[in-house]
């Protein structure tokens, strides 16, 4: 089973809480490049897409809401 790093789920909560990759890379101290990078890394991790990218940034597809409250509870 692949390892999650606490970044990653970090950097997904930021971008799950905002909306934004860019906003998101701020928040965490990275650049957007990279948040992007961990993102796509996420996602090739779970199997499943959890962001969709929108006019107006991202939101969390299905998958990635149920992601999000596993992530909550690794995290709290």
């Amino acid at each position: 089973m692949p390892v999650l790093e606490i970044a990653l789920l970090r950097s997904f909560m930021e971008v799950a809480r905002s909306g934004s990759i860019s906003t998101a890379a701020r928040q965490v101290g990275r650049t957007q490049s990279a948040v992007s990078m961990q993102m796509n890394r996420l996602e090739a991790i779970v199997g499943q897409q959890i962001l969709r990218h929108t006019r107006g940034g991202v939101e969390l597809t299905a998958a990635g809401d149920r992601f999000l409250v596993q992530a909550e509870r690794i995290l709290a």
